[in-house]
């Protein structure tokens, strides 16, 4: 077996002066860690600065092979059902083609109501060290964020940012995460529960709203428009009277809620880059619904697009979910589902949207799923 770099560095480079035991070696893990975690952080931010049109881990500044694979929900639980995740694994490498998870399924895995055997089968599936662990959607969408009001209101940029809990959480994400949810997946998944029980519910039922509206107003699949603008009910302070478009007040209004929650994810993603006292609402509001364009927001307008045109097909309590992992598309060349409404919906709103997405495959149920997924890396391959 071969020894990990602090290991070999502490019974070689220093010797007995680290104290070769458990405690060194940890702290050697964890200082490794932390630089691999900056080196990462700064990479992510020198990207960003560097594409105006192409955020973080999107577009084709990002498409470089292997050719990615996104398996949806479904599919890990149809490949686990049929022991075929190590199948899965050695055709991937064979044919090199790069399997990626992300972290809205492992959720949605650790909220399912399984027994804790069934569970832990799932996130050990998922959070396989041979996958490509792709950030949470928060830390893009932040990102994303950020670049915009870095262009466009460079007074609202904190000069000397403290990034110590900003580096820790995105440390956390890059390994500590995955690790804990496949060493203690119980008590991750209780963690969770506790969390966001009542966000999901509220998403939920924001969903379900917006079906009934769509029914309201005769929106189809066939039909929907995607090129739409509106008017607020009410007459806000920050509006100029003309219309806008829904993407841009859902960004806006979230992101400021987000921002003034103490455990918002959003807020600890983006907080430490801003001064606050330097914010104020109208031009927040300014910022986003005229100022920011479509091509610098593209995790936004997908968000919005996803919510648009899922309110035309029945609503489940995965919707929200499929929302999330919409977000993850721009990092893949395919996605697989066995939910034929999702990989439709995908098809819908790719060729529409302001960066390249993968497109959406529909694979067979149950068994059947692990021979689809091959013969679909085949012909990524190609």
């Amino acid at each position: 077996m071969h020894e990990s770099w602090p290991e070999y560095i502490a019974k070689t480079a220093y010797g007995p002066a680290l104290q070769t035991g458990r405690q060194s070696v940890a702290l050697l893990e964890e200082s490794w860690q932390l630089v691999r975690t900056v080196e990462y952080a700064l990479d992510d931010i020198a990207l960003v600065a560097s594409l105006p049109h192409a955020p973080f881990g999107m577009g084709e500044a990002k498409r470089m092979p292997p050719p990615v694979l996104l398996p949806d929900t479904n599919v890990w639980v149809y490949l686990v059902d049929a022991g075929a995740v190590e199948i899965l694994r050695k055709e991937a490498k064979r044919l090199g083609v790069t399997i990626a998870a992300c972290p809205a399924v492992v959720y949605e895995c650790l909220r399912a109501k399984l027994d804790p055997a069934a569970k832990k089968s799932r996130v050990d599936a998922l959070t396989r060290g041979a996958w490509r662990r792709l950030m949470p959607e928060a830390y893009k969408e932040s990102l994303e964020a950020f670049q915009v009001i870095k262009r466009a209101r460079p007074d609202w940029v904190e000069p000397a940012p403290d990034l110590r809990r900003w580096m820790q959480i995105r440390a956390d994400w890059d390994h500590g995460w995955w690790m804990r949810a496949r060493r203690d997946t119980q008590a991750e998944a209780e963690r969770i529960q506790l969390m966001d029980a009542s966000d999901l519910d509220v998403t939920r039922s924001a969903a379900a709203t917006r079906r009934q509206n769509a029914r309201d107003a005769e929106i189809t699949f066939d039909n929907i428009d995607f090129d739409v603008v509106a008017v607020p009910l009410s007459r806000p302070p920050w509006w100029d009277g003309q219309p806008v478009e829904p993407w841009r007040v859902e960004v806006a209004t979230v992101l400021r809620h987000a921002l003034a929650q103490a455990n918002s994810p959003y807020r600890d993603w983006l907080s430490p880059w801003l001064r606050p006292s330097a914010v104020d609402e109208a031009d927040w509001f300014r910022l986003w619904t005229r100022d920011a364009t479509r091509e610098e927001m593209p995790l936004a307008w997908l968000r919005w697009a996803f919510e648009h045109v899922q309110a035309t097909r029945t609503t489940t309590n995965g919707t929200p979910v499929d929302n999330q992992i919409a977000t993850y598309l721009p990092e893949c060349d395919a996605f697989a589902t066995s939910d034929k409404a999702f990989a439709e919906c995908v098809e819908k709103v790719r060729p529409l949207s302001p960066v390249p997405l993968g497109r959406g495959c529909k694979v067979p149920a149950h068994e059947d799923a692990a021979d689809a997924l091959v013969d679909l890396m085949r012909d990524m391959a190609r």
